[in-house]
């Protein structure tokens, strides 16, 4: 699927989220040296779950000044808040298990991402916009508060978008 997408309305609304992307590679490459998982699928996780906010948690965007109150709840269960969007983040990729990737093939990236936002679309039998928004894989239907709307489109592009264009510009070199 990654190989013969193409982007819905060309490259400039994805242009965008990679430039502002990179403006947050050297946090992001900071993590991967800590974690071994890649800047890049690190600036993606941020890109969906927050929208490159550094004042949120990766966990789910609730602020770093207390611990997470929307699911997961609670965390991270160490140190104090306010946190530092880092340790944050460190805890979120250990939680969800990102952190337990070895291999970094496009397919197990696009899993990971996949896994890290839920499975909810394959169980409804449709690629997930957590991945494919943005692309010739998808066209509309997403989980609002929990409940499925056929009819809502995300705001986010996908992470498949974001990381073609990675490709594309010559950012990144994918397995």
């Amino acid at each position: 699927m990654f190989t013969n997408m193409s982007l819905a309305g060309g490259n400039q609304k994805v242009d965008g989220i990679v430039d502002k992307l990179l403006e947050g590679k050297a946090r992001y490459s900071e993590l991967e040296k800590r974690t071994g998982v890649p800047w890049f699928v690190v600036g993606v996780l941020h890109y969906a779950e927050t929208g490159l906010n550094f004042q949120t948690h990766l966990h789910n965007n609730d602020p770093l000044t207390a611990r997470t109150v929307s699911v997961p709840a609670g965390r991270p269960t160490t140190g104090q808040p306010p946190f530092t969007w880092e340790d944050s983040a460190l805890d979120a990729l250990e939680f969800s298990g990102v952190t337990r990737t070895q291999d970094w093939s496009i397919t197990r990236i696009l899993y990971v991402l996949e896994r890290y936002n839920g499975f909810g679309y394959r169980r409804r039998q449709l690629n997930s916009p957590f991945l494919w928004n943005c692309t010739s894989h998808y066209s509309k239907g997403i989980y609002v508060s929990g409940v499925f709307d056929p009819e809502s489109m995300p705001k986010h592009c996908g992470g498949a978008a974001i990381l073609k264009r990675l490709v594309d510009r010559q950012l990144i070199a994918l397995k």
